[in-house]
């Protein structure tokens, strides 16, 4: 074999193993089209769902931000009400005062009588002691 029929063999390998080549990447470049689309599909749905999630998260994170303000007023005022509720009265004083009236009202009411009697005494008295 001489070189030139050497050199057409070897330029039909070489244009054989190019098409082959080419043919190969021709098939990688239409399969990654395909799969490319199904993943940017699949990618653009994730996508407006995690932008969806995130509208949301960012309205509950509001949200919140509102809950612990309003539960920082309510345990202010739990603390009012329970310093308060400190000062009120138990049932047992409540009773022990409602004794101490009753007790304030029948010595008044002793102390009325015993006026009323001393002074229809000193009265008849007067009146005796004019005859």
């Amino acid at each position: 074999m001489d070189w030139l029929s050497w050199l057409s063999e070897g330029q039909k390998l070489l244009g054989f193993v190019v098409l082959v080549v080419t043919s190969l990447a021709a098939l990688g470049r239409w399969f990654w089209g395909r799969v490319s689309t199904r993943v940017n599909d699949g990618m653009s749905g994730l996508q407006v769902g995690h932008q969806s999630i995130e509208k949301r998260l960012v309205a509950v994170e509001g949200s919140l931000g509102k809950v612990n303000d309003d539960l920082g007023r309510v345990r202010v005022r739990m603390s009012t009400i329970e310093s308060r509720i400190d000062l009120l009265a138990t049932a047992r004083e409540q009773h022990d005062l409602a004794i101490l009236v009753a007790r304030i009202g029948a010595s008044q009411e002793a102390q009325g009588n015993m006026v009323r009697m001393l002074y229809e005494a000193a009265q008849r008295a007067g009146k005796g002691g004019d005859k």
